[in-house]
């Protein structure tokens, strides 16, 4: 099983079975102060090999430096013979407590099969001016 994970503000999966997302590819978010809350969509596709037909359990789990989870979301998929592409996609708020890095990780069938970090910044204060 082939899959794909991409992090996006936004994504929305089609009753045809296309997908769109805005500003995906997320690398680097900027929240302007911690704690903090980030609303983040997740785009999984699963594609299935011949043999691979029937139910798969998935997980994504979203992550911080420590393995502390922040979020996650669960199910299970079903590759048909007739359909071996499934586009998902989730969107879900996350409580960030501290600026650093992240992880969304896609587990299939208890194994990892794809992992998007993610680094979490908060601007340095502005430091007043003194008179001269």
């Amino acid at each position: 099983m082939k899959s794909l994970l991409v992090v996006a503000d936004y994504v929305s999966v089609n009753p045809d079975g296309t997908f769109g997302m805005l500003r995906g590819g997320l690398s680097r978010l900027q929240l302007p102060q911690v704690p903090g809350v980030l609303s983040l969509g997740f785009l999984i596709r699963i594609t299935g090999e011949f043999g691979e037909e029937g139910p798969h359990d998935f997980r994504l789990m979203v992550v911080d430096y420590d393995g502390k989870n922040i979020a996650k979301a669960e199910g299970t998929v079903h590759i048909q013979p007739e359909q071996r592409v499934i586009n998902m996609g989730i969107n879900m708020p996350l409580n960030i407590t501290k600026a650093g890095r992240i992880s969304a990780r896609l587990i299939l069938d208890k194994q990892l099969a794809a992992d998007w970090p993610l680094e979490i910044v908060v601007p340095e204060p502005q430091k007043p001016d003194l008179p001269a």
